[in-house]
Order: C-alpha cells, then sequence, then structure tokens
C-alpha cells in the first residue's frame, strides 16, 4: 500500500511539473519602457519601433503586454523579437502573438509572430 500512495504521488508531482503550452496575443515592449506602457491599451499601442531597437532598451531585454500586464521573455523570446523587428514594416504598435509556457512572469517562448 505505501508503494501505491509513493507512485501515485509521484505521478501526481510529475504531471504538475509540466507547464502548459498557450498563447498570448498583445504589444511589445522592452523591460525599460514596459511599466509605463501597462497604464493603458493605448500607450502599448503607443510605443514605437525606433525605441524598441535602441540598444539601452534593447539591452533591457523584451515582453508582451497583454491585459496591462507585461510579460518577459526568455532569451529565445529575445532572439526573435530581435528577428522580426528587422523586418516589420511597422513603426508602432507592434502587436504579436507568442506561443511558449509561463514560469512566474517569464514566457519561454516557443514562436512568436506578427499579429494584426
Amino acid at each position: 500500500m505505501k508503494q501505491i500512495i509513493s507512485f501515485v504521488l509521484l505521478v501526481f508531482a510529475i504531471s504538475f511539473s509540466y507547464a502548459q503550452t498557450t498563447s498570448w496575443t498583445g504589444y511589445l515592449a522592452d523591460q525599460m519602457c514596459s511599466e509605463g506602457l501597462t497604464e493603458s491599451v493605448e500607450r502599448a499601442a503607443s510605443h514605437t519601433k525606433e525605441c524598441l531597437v535602441e540598444d539601452h532598451c534593447a539591452k533591457t531585454g523584451y515582453g508582451v503586454i497583454v491585459d496591462g500586464k507585461w510579460y518577459k521573455f526568455d532569451k529565445k523570446g529575445n532572439e526573435l523579437t530581435a528577428a522580426m523587428l528587422n523586418t516589420t514594416q511597422k513603426e508602432r504598435g507592434i502587436k504579436v502573438t507568442v506561443t511558449g509556457t509561463l514560469k512566474k512572469n517569464k514566457i519561454n517562448v516557443t514562436a512568436l509572430t506578427e499579429a494584426n
């Protein structure tokens, strides 16, 4: 009986250790500017590509603002964002769909695409 209970507890613990893949759609922001942009959708939509690519902003890392909250990207998310910023034609209000797993307030990004 003790072995069965141990096995059940192990299976239960393993099932909760795997994070569920989710998608979020929101506006890109760098960490430096993120706090001021979470106040409203209009502020987030006004953030410019020029700011996002500035060295001092880009070095702080990227994330996405969804429903007034900023979620930080992992290293892969930062790399995908930098590549996307090199090709986007938008100059402000860059909206993206991010797919990945959320751990605390950081998204481990598996995919990032520009959204309408």
